[in-house]
């Protein structure tokens, strides 16, 4: 089903081909395996602290507690997410049930940014439409972890990255107070969480060494990579010329079938409104 949401997004297929592909993935997975895909992994023997779960949006209380046990880490993408339709992932219940929540901000074909700060601003508020308690809201320190600390477990890099402290490797980003969303600075970690969405980068570091200053990138040179890339497009986009128009072609069959799945009765859910 991963295919279907790769050729909606390369080829401009509706959004509809999207809409259903995370819970085609739970109603077949269930037909086939007559359990959930979770707990066909881990009879497997597949879940374990090495693997990483993208999306986890149509996975159920016990399989949570299932990817918990097994140190797995979830990957929270909440921007493509809601551009693909794909649902609202339980992520209260994935951090009551403690299971490990990174962020991501998936491909840029399906969010249309790989901008961090604005992932982690959307994982903040999208909590806050799913139920009215605001005990149950994700805050800003929550979602500040699951960037950080948690995204560099899931990488395997939890033993030197994620956090600012002796032993960490120096990987820092320096943020300009200057800018409008800090003054006045209040509480600097909410207004960096709500408010950021990078224009305040000032200075990167990488292990120590800068590679970012005022803004500007050291190591590439950002006029070439910017001509480079678009000589890509166009070239990739002659090469696929005939899959596009095939893909066109079979957008209508695409898309009811998709639909059709989606409206398939499930026992999750995990859509607004449904």
């Amino acid at each position: 089903m991963q295919g279907c949401a790769a050729l909606s997004a390369e080829f401009d297929l509706p959004m509809q081909t999207h809409l259903a592909e995370s819970q085609q993935q739970a109603v077949f997975g269930e037909k086939r395996y007559g359990r959930s895909l979770v707990a066909h992994l881990s009879r497997l023997g597949v879940l374990s602290p090495r693997l990483s779960v993208a999306h986890a949006i149509w996975i159920s209380d016990d399989d949570i507690s299932a990817l918990a046990a097994a140190d797995v880490t979830a990957i929270h993408n909440p921007l493509s997410n809601l551009r693909l339709g794909s649902g609202v992932a339980p992520l209260r219940r994935m951090i009551e049930r403690g299971l490990r929540v990174g962020l991501g901000s998936d491909g840029a074909n399906t969010s249309d940014t790989q901008n961090l700060f604005e992932a982690a601003r959307l994982a903040s508020y999208l909590s806050r439409v799913v139920g009215s308690d605001e005990k149950r809201w994700v805050s800003a320190a929550e979602v500040f972890r699951m960037g950080t600390e948690h995204s560099a477990h899931a990488m395997g890099w939890g033993q030197r990255l994620g956090r600012i402290a002796p032993g960490y490797q120096a990987d820092l980003v320096l943020l300009d107070l200057a800018q409008p969303i800090y003054v006045p600075l209040r509480h600097a970690l909410r207004q960096m969480v709500h408010g950021e969405n990078g224009a305040a980068v000032d200075r990167v570091l990488v292990g120590g060494k800068v590679v970012v200053e005022h803004g500007r990138l050291l190591t590439i040179d950002e006029a070439t990579l910017r001509r480079q890339a678009q000589a890509a497009a166009e070239r990739l986009d002659a090469l696929n010329a005939e899959g596009r128009n095939l893909a066109q072609a079979l957008r209508p069959w695409v898309s009811a079938f998709c639909c059709g799945v989606g409206q398939s009765p499930f026992h999750l859910v995990r859509r607004l409104g449904a």
